[in-house]
């Protein structure tokens, strides 16, 4: 049985908290909907990142299971200033896609660091119309900058 995230979270999905017994175990599970998200190959550094999360204090992620199977998970790293996160990864199987576990995954990890780790300031890497849609249907608050497709948000 895994543990899971308390229910006092207003989402409609339930989320597993990701440590090194569950990536580990179920590894290749991850790195296939990794693949499918992104549509390219898993590296080693990829491998390591799964393996390592729960397991480093700066590193945390969460995945959602729908039928017995990973449906989606995100991966965020504090940053060594502890006063920024980045968003590394969010990773939603295709079947799922487009039922808002994206949106819930985002919102969990906001929830999280503001209120765990009092962080109030986010960065992804994304697409300008992606990037949009983060800020419309998320916690996060408006660009506050962007380069390069990097975006930088401040949630109050």
């Amino acid at each position: 049985m895994h543990s899971t995230i308390s229910d006092n979270f207003a989402y409609h999905t339930k989320f597993t908290k990701m440590n090194p017994a569950v990536t580990t175990n179920r590894l290749q599970e991850f790195i296939t909907l990794y693949e499918s998200s992104f549509q390219y190959k898993s590296s080693p550094k990829q491998e390591h990142t799964l393996k390592s999360v729960g397991a480093k204090r700066d590193l945390e992620g969460f995945y959602i299971e729908k039928d017995g199977t990973i449906a989606g998970y995100i991966i965020a790293s504090i940053k060594q200033d502890s006063q920024s996160v980045y968003i590394e990864q969010v990773c939603i199987a295709p079947d799922y896609q487009q039922l808002g576990l994206g949106t819930d995954l985002v919102n969990l990890c906001v929830d999280t660091m503001t209120s765990h780790h009092n962080i109030h300031n986010f960065t992804l890497m994304a697409t300008p119309q992606k990037a949009h849609n983060m800020y419309a249907k998320t916690a996060l608050g408006p660009v506050t900058a962007e380069k390069n497709d990097v975006y930088h948000y401040h949630v109050a």
